[in-house]
């Protein structure tokens, strides 16, 4: 657990959208309730709600858990990766 808290806050990107969550103080939410809640959470984006498809998870579901929420997260986080490509110059 330790390990997991120091991995999350050396990552130089993070989800605004995760942190909220997993910041919620309420186990269940009725989904209707959860969107409005995370619309109003300053940092969060609308846009977030969408590229993690959230918003559409949420719409299926008529009440769902932090849990359930958090699990979703993760598996559909945009995951940044450096990659270092070799060869001629176009410049």
């Amino acid at each position: 657990m330790r390990q997991e808290k120091l991995e999350k806050f050396a990552r130089p990107f993070f989800s605004a959208l995760s942190k909220a969550v997993d910041d919620l103080g309420q186990e269940k939410w009725s989904s209707e309730q959860l969107v409005g809640k995370l619309r109003g959470t300053p940092g969060i984006k609308a846009d977030e709600l969408k590229w993690t498809g959230l918003d559409d998870f949420l719409k299926s579901k008529p009440y769902v858990t932090k849990k359930e929420v958090q699990d979703y997260l993760k598996a559909n986080e945009v995951k940044v990766e450096e990659v270092v490509k070799v060869g001629k110059s176009t410049f």
